[in-house]
């Protein structure tokens, strides 16, 4: 019991420290869209931007919670795949799926990858 509450409050701290995000924070697929275009077709390509950002984050809470044992992993992704890779099939997905554009990208990042990385290839 007190080592699941440890666990419990590490889990806590962690996302607190990761993504200490307010509501406004949150984009709807729109809004990723355009940012993860900007992201693509700049010249400056850069990981603090904010679709790399919500693309690299929602990946590492995935993949602690799987480290963690608190799930099974949604999504399998190779080792030498790229965020620019995963960026441009972020984006292709809300492409295809333009009824989502409401959804958050959380939904949207999650369901990409899930697509896109199965874990049994």
């Amino acid at each position: 019991m007190v080592n699941s509450n440890i666990r419990l409050l590490a889990i806590i701290m962690f996302l607190y420290a990761l993504l200490s995000v307010r509501a406004e924070s949150f984009y709807t697929g729109n809004e990723l869209l355009e940012r993860c275009e900007d992201c693509i077709y700049s010249a400056n390509i850069s990981s603090v931007s904010a679709c790399a950002y919500c693309i690299s984050h929602i990946s590492s809470i995935h993949d602690a919670f799987v480290d963690w044992g608190f799930m099974r992993p949604k999504w399998c992704i190779a080792e030498d795949i790229m965020l620019s890779e995963l960026t441009k099939t972020t984006m292709d997905y809300i492409h295809k799926n333009p009824r989502s554009k409401h959804q958050y990208s959380t939904n949207l990042i999650a369901n990409s990858l899930i697509e896109n990385y199965p874990c049994n290839q």
